[in-house]
This record gives structure tokens, sequence and C-alpha cells, in this order.
């Protein structure tokens, strides 16, 4: 019966909430912000220096991958360009990114994940030619 009672009284201050919530979200909606989730991923700027610094993380780290190889020893990759950016919040902010890359002269399009660490170091996760 205690039981009971107690939900009783709780249960008005919850729905109160959840609909403060919601109008809070409608709102922020109405005025064009993103409701992000966590763990979600967001565009970012590609002129963010994060996301530049990933970038170009990103390359020299699939350029040594391939360096690895016997039929890439000494394959070369520039830079080029950022296409887009998004970041995503784990346990520091993984970033992917579409890539503009110079392969020995010939420009290719990357996607590829770069996780930076809390501890501000970046690690290549991910890879993928288009």
């Amino acid at each position: 019966m205690v039981k009971i009672r107690n939900l009783l009284f709780v249960l008005p201050f919850l729905l109160l909430f959840s609909c403060i919530a919601e109008k809070t979200g409608d709102k922020a909606m109405k005025n064009g912000e993103k409701a992000m989730r966590a763990g979600g991923w967001a565009d970012v700027s590609i002129t963010d220096e994060w996301v530049s610094k990933a970038a170009e993380f990103a390359v020299k780290g699939e350029q040594e991958e391939m360096r690895k190889t016997d039929a890439q020893k000494t394959a070369t990759l520039k830079f080029v360009k950022i296409i887009s950016a998004k970041q995503q919040v784990v346990a520091g902010m993984n970033y992917e990114l579409k890539l503009e890359v110079d392969v020995d002269g010939k420009t290719k399009t990357a996607k590829t994940v770069v996780w930076r660490q809390l501890s501000g170091k970046f690690k290549l996760t991910s890879w993928n030619w288009e």
C-alpha cells in the first residue's frame, strides 16, 4: 500500500517533467537548433581546427599502412581537401571525414574515421576508398 501511495505521489512530477522537456525540445527545433542525441553524429565545419588535424593525421596514417604492403611501398599520399565532416562525442571525439587525396598523382576520395582520445592523441580507426 505504501509503494502505491509513493508512486501516486511521484507520478504527477514525472509527467510534468516530461512535458517540460518535450516543450523545450520543440522550442529548440523551431529555432533551427539541431537536437543531438548522445553518441550521435553531428555535422561540423570543415575548417574546424580539430577536423583539419584529424584529416592530416588520417592521410599520414593511411600512407604508413599502404607502405607496409609490398605492392605499395612507394605510394605517396597527399592531403588535398576536406569534402565533409561529422563528429561524434565518445570517450574523446570521433571524426568522420570525407577527404580528397592525391595518390601518386591521381585524385581519389576516401571516407575515414579518426578518434581523438581524451589525451589529445589521434588514432585512425577506418579508411575506405570510394
